[in-house]
């Protein structure tokens, strides 16, 4: 003989729906678990790249003041170029009048040595005078 137990359809239903909701509440909780890991891991990221972003920042900010400080100084070079190119020029025309001073002081006759002349003539080289030697720093 068959005993049939008869549930009422209330009770199934109930059951089963505290079933499901468990399971739903079990899968939730470990849904939730991968995402708090997730953002632990995006947070760690977040970290790291702000920690980048600012060594980058500094980085940038002492390769620009290196960049100006090399400008400053190649326009100092520039400058002390021009000034020792103005120079030589003052000197270049110093040694012309000098040579041509030169010129008018000596004597008339091929060497002749007088008393007066307190210099021979083999004593002005021209050529010499005329010579255009760097200057030393």
């Amino acid at each position: 003989m068959k005993h049939n137990v008869v549930i009422p359809e209330s009770t199934i239903s109930s059951n089963t729906l505290w079933l499901q909701f468990s399971q739903l509440v079990e899968q939730t909780q470990k849904e939730f678990e991968r995402l708090h890991e997730s953002i632990s891991r995006l947070q760690e990221v977040y970290t790291l790249q702000t920690k980048t972003i600012h060594t980058i920042q500094e980085d940038y900010s002492e390769l620009n003041k290196a960049s100006e400080d090399t400008k400053r100084r190649l326009n100092q070079v520039l400058e002390e170029q021009n000034h020792c190119k103005r120079d030589r020029e003052y000197l270049d025309q110093d040694i012309d009048k000098l040579f041509n001073y030169c010129q008018k002081m000596k004597p008339q006759t091929q060497g002749h040595v007088s008393g007066n002349t307190p210099y021979h003539q083999e004593d002005i080289k021209p050529d010499a005078l005329m010579e255009k030697k760097p200057r030393s720093q």
